[in-house]
């Protein structure tokens, strides 16, 4: 009988035992994207997310990832039934007067992008296919893209909107460029269609009216006497005009394969003079760099105009040392973008904290730390270097979309402990049932077992 005790109080325990569940397609659902940043800043870029639920959903060990890499980013929290989960990049302050849910790291690019959201289980619950380009927003007057319809397909691109400008939304609340962070969407206002007025029918007469007939005259007819035909005169006429034809505006495409290469954010010296960027032309041919920009995205930030005339030869190095770019590169952490005269963003990298005296240098595709500074030259990172970068958890540069660098971060929560798990797992009706369900038929499969036995007994 002790071991039949033994498998009920098992089976009791593993019904009881938090099982993870999936979450329906939509229950959340990616619902506003300031993919062109703010009117403050490009880089304070922002996702806003929607649940559509009528319950809380723990988004801990979700992600949200674009499909080249960057930004990848993993949530945590809580949001509220029928509430929203603001994600803004690089910090608080993106968003100002709004508290952010969580902060990431890793740039949009301005041609499109393929966001995926996924569960804690893997399980893609949304997702927005904008590869092409952007289903809406402005990048000149930082107008959002906003999902019309929370429960429609994201990747229809008839249901997201550009953000109006003004106050004449259905709420009442003035509506500016920069969106509706952590509230309800903006609806342009119905105007009321004015009532046609109706066109008078005309009323028929009960019939013709005759016309009086002429009187006849007993005066003779007049004699006519003919009228001489004037000359013809030639009127001159003007010349015509040339109609001038619309210039077609031609779009100016950039090369790719310019990168950002090395960075020393904490020399040994004077950080004010000594601080400089590296940028790299992967080209076999010269490439003008007129107007390109490249700017930091933490603390105080600054963007650098490339001066007209700027070249970089091919397969070349263009270094960028502080004093000309005025770019104050913070030794606890920084993110750099690089970007083509039209704010596009063709590169970007991110580093954390910066060991003194080693430039943070590119390697084919990831980044590490280095003892050898090498500006203007081929890097130069040594096999340990590798090995400790790596334990860093340092980030490493995606693959390139559409001639695009752009760069990774590795995420650094750590792994939530089982007891975290046991603490925010909550039992629900369904797993009560199954475990008392369960509990039912061990009893009876003893009871049929105990009965069995008696009878082989008895039998002896």
């Amino acid at each position: 009988m002790k071991k039949y005790f033994l498998i009920i109080i098992f089976l009791f325990l593993f019904c009881l035992t938090p099982f993870k569940s999936s979450a329906a397609n939509l229950d959340v659902v990616i619902n506003e994207v300031a993919w062109m940043g703010t009117t403050n800043s490009a880089n304070d870029e922002w996702f806003e997310l929607y649940n559509n639920t009528q319950n809380p959903i723990s988004l801990d060990g979700w992600q949200l990832i674009s499909q080249d890499g960057t930004p990848k980013i993993t949530l945590s929290g809580i949001i509220p039934a029928n509430g929203f989960y603001l994600l803004e990049r690089t910090n608080d302050d993106t968003v100002p007067g709004i508290l952010a849910d969580k902060i990431y790291t890793g740039a949009l690019g301005n041609s499109g992008e393929y966001l995926k959201l996924y569960d804690n289980l893997n399980n893609i619950v949304d997702e927005v296919n904008c590869s092409e380009k952007w289903f809406a927003g402005d990048n000149k007057t930082k107008q959002t893209m906003e999902r019309m319809n929370p429960l429609v397909n994201g990747s229809e691109a008839a249901n997201w909107q550009t953000s109006p400008v003004g106050n004449s939304i259905s709420n009442g609340a003035s509506q500016n460029p920069g969106g509706t962070p952590k509230t309800k969407n903006s609806t342009p206002e119905i105007l009321s269609q004015p009532t046609p007025t109706p066109t008078p029918i005309p009323t028929p007469t009960s019939g013709p009216t005759a016309s009086p007939k002429p009187t006849p005259s007993s005066s003779p007819p007049p004699i006519s006497t003919p009228t001489p035909t004037p000359k013809s005169t030639l009127t001159p006429q003007p010349s015509p005009s040339p109609s001038l034809t619309p210039k077609t505006e031609i779009k100016k495409s950039y090369p790719t394969g310019i990168i950002i290469n090395e960075i020393l954010a904490s020399p040994e010296g004077p950080d004010e003079q000594e601080e400089w960027i590296e940028v790299f032309n992967q080209n076999n041919f010269e490439v003008n760099l007129s107007e390109w920009q490249i700017a930091d995205a933490v603390g105080k930030t600054f963007t650098y105009t490339f001066p007209v005339g700027t070249k970089i030869s091919a397969q070349g190095f263009l270094l960028l040392p502080r004093p000309e770019t005025k770019i104050t590169l913070n030794n606890d952490g920084d993110e750099l973008d690089l970007l083509q005269p039209d704010t596009k963003i063709v590169d970007s990298v991110a580093f954390e904290k910066a060991p003194q005296n080693q430039s943070y240098s590119r390697k084919e595709k990831q980044w590490y730390w280095s003892f050898a500074l090498t500006p203007g030259d081929i890097n130069i990172i040594t096999e340990k270097q590798k090995t400790e970068s790596k334990e860093q958890g340092l980030s490493e540069t995606s693959q390139p979309k559409n001639g695009e660098e752009k760069t990774k971060e590795f995420n650094k929560e750590s792994l939530a402990s089982l007891g975290e798990q046991l603490n925010q797992s909550r039992f629900t009706s369904k797993t009560i049932f199954i475990a008392l369900t369960v509990a039912v038929l061990s009893a009876i499969i003893i009871l049929f077992l105990k009965s069995k036995l008696t009878k082989n007994n008895s039998d002896l």
